[in-house]
């Protein structure tokens, strides 16, 4: 059995997920094993009937919800990490739901995924980057941002016109 673990882990994209195919065990009673492998046929069916595809890949997020619901600034890496991570959890959640393949097990799990097709979006129209923001990403950046850039153009031009008057170039 550990080698099928082992096998079934190479399968796997994410360290938690690999980590937890390892540790699986064999099921005790039968329910349980019958209840799986319903799940596995479930699984067989919308990947190779249905054309369902794989779950696309999302960085780990570790704990960045739990330390925002508590009040904890979130950095502009972890919040583009989360919309990857919605943007998974989306896509995964609709092509299950909207399969017309037989899976009841696996539709009522994907219809309990949550998504947040705003929440996504908006992080996305925001964050170019882990270290850059969107001018766009609020009024008040933008306007900050123009000022600097006005404030810039002015210091150019005094230098232009103080390097000519001192006829140096």
């Amino acid at each position: 059995f550990d080698k099928v673990a082992q096998k079934l882990s190479e399968y796997c994209v994410l360290y938690k997920t690999k980590e937890h195919a390892i540790s699986i065990s064999p099921c005790e009673n039968y329910l349980d094993a019958k209840h799986q492998l319903d799940r596995t046929a479930e699984a067989y069916k919308l990947l190779y009937e249905g054309g369902v595809a794989n779950v696309e890949f999302y960085d780990e997020i570790e704990d960045a919800p739990e330390r925002a619901s508590k009040g904890s600034t979130l950095s502009m890496g972890e919040l583009l990490r989360i919309s990857r991570f919605l943007k998974s959890c989306r896509i995964l959640n609709t092509s299950i739901t909207s399969s017309t393949v037989d899976a009841p097990i696996l539709k009522m799990q994907a219809s309990a995924i949550y998504t947040d097709s705003y929440l996504e979006n908006d992080i996305r129209s925001k964050i170019v980057s882990e270290d850059t923001m969107s001018d766009n990403a609020s009024e008040k950046l933008y306007s900050i941002r123009r000022t600097i850039k006005r404030l810039n153009e002015q210091i150019r031009e005094k230098e232009v016109r103080v390097i000519g008057t001192n006829g140096e170039q």
